[in-house]
């Protein structure tokens, strides 16, 4: 996805927030935020791949400041706490619902809810507070394409990628998870390697919460989303292996909506900005989308 003009504004300003969020002297602070702001007039273009730009800006401002990382692994390390505590409430719900397309339309629901748990977004106030039953129930999906995902996962025997975005939203995935798996498919995890990429799950996270253990495997890459150039070959033939991509968030949205893989993808999240939301659809804006693109197989 190419970036817009406001793209330029909603960067610059994440990334001085973090900047701005460290304990470094002030005068380092602001030495930073300089060095910033020429990185990103050299880099930014309306003709640049807009998730490189989130990348290469990342990148910087944490080998200037390395307690960044720190910061962002404390709000990870928080949202996955979270959302443990949540589980157990949520799985009690779901005994309730004896249909398995009811069962398996809560937690698209909820998986898409916890998309909200984003800190990258300059417009978007995000938090780690609990997601509850209640809140699931009363959420609508804007574009819902939960009848087309659940009738391919249902057919079991496929080999599905699930490309991971924020912690503690990836804790709540995990039901939606185990109810794919419980119908015979494979899922694989695509992470962050650490010291990974704003408050998205990085390995390290998705082995201390646990989350390791549910998967049929793990692939961890570098950068804000899934570049193809970048990618180890272990990753590369997971993608070559998949029948499904399930990807999570506003950033695996943004490249792989014009990075064609050959594979189907099923897009699940919150669109939290304009250009997203006008990408997605007029009228998208803070709402769950679930979309089903079929570009090949199945």
């Amino acid at each position: 996805m190419k970036p817009k003009p406001e793209c330029f504004r909603c960067i610059l300003s994440v990334r001085l927030r973090e900047i701005e969020g460290t304990s470094v002297p002030d005068e380092l602070k602001i030495q930073v935020a300089k060095e910033l702001l020429k990185l990103l007039i050299e880099e930014f273009s309306l003709d640049k791949e807009l998730t490189q730009l989130a990348t290469i800006t990342f990148k910087f401002v944490i080998s200037r400041l390395p307690e960044i990382v720190t910061y962002y692994e404390k709000i990870r390390l928080m949202s996955n706490l979270q959302a443990l505590r949540d589980l157990p409430v949520h799985e009690a719900y779901l005994a309730r619902l004896l249909d398995d397309y009811e069962r398996f339309r809560y937690l698209v629901k909820l998986s898409g809810t916890a998309n909200v748990i984003d800190y990258g977004v300059a417009e978007h106030s995000a938090n780690t507070v609990s997601i509850d039953p209640s809140r699931v129930e009363k959420t609508e999906i804007f574009i819902d394409h939960t009848r087309e995902f659940f009738e391919i996962v249902r057919r079991g025997g496929l080999n599905i990628l699930w490309l991971f975005d924020n912690a503690g939203e990836s804790i709540y995935d995990t039901l939606l998870i185990k109810e794919i798996m419980s119908m015979g498919n494979s899922v694989y995890g695509f992470v962050k390697e650490d010291p990974g990429f704003q408050n998205d799950i990085t390995l390290n996270d998705a082995i201390s919460s646990g989350l390791t253990s549910i998967l049929s495997g793990v692939i961890v890459y570098r950068g804000s989303t899934i570049h193809i150039e970048n990618l180890s070959e272990e990753a590369l033939k997971n993608i070559e292996k998949a029948d499904l991509i399930v990807a999570k968030g506003m950033s695996h949205y943004e490249y792989l909506s014009e990075c064609f893989l050959s594979k189907p993808v099923v897009f699940i999240l919150v669109a939290k900005c304009d250009p997203v939301a006008s990408a997605v659809s007029k009228g998208s804006r803070g709402k769950v989308i679930c979309l089903f693109r079929k570009t090949g197989g199945l």
